[in-house]
């Protein structure tokens, strides 16, 4: 997994601003549980943009149970 380190390197240097973007490469690297930490430690309040990029991570990976948990906090914020 030598591509993920270099990811993972590239990802703690990105300021904060940067959350959202770091945390749809993590999903999309199949990280959907560091994702899913990260979105619920963001200071912003997450949007339907992200929560879909990261179900599309989740179906992609394989990540059901993530899923699961990632539907259920969309649809109370609706």
């Amino acid at each position: 997994m030598r591509g993920l380190g270099a990811a993972w390197k590239v990802f703690d240097g990105m300021h904060d601003r940067n959350e959202v973007l770091r945390s749809v490469l993590i999903g999309r690297l199949g990280q959907v549980e560091e994702e899913e930490k990260l979105i619920m430690e963001m200071e912003v309040e997450p949007d339907k943009g992200l929560w879909g990029a990261m179900l599309s991570a989740c179906r992609i990976h394989g990540k059901a149970d993530v899923a699961d948990r990632v539907q259920k906090r969309f649809m109370k914020q609706q």
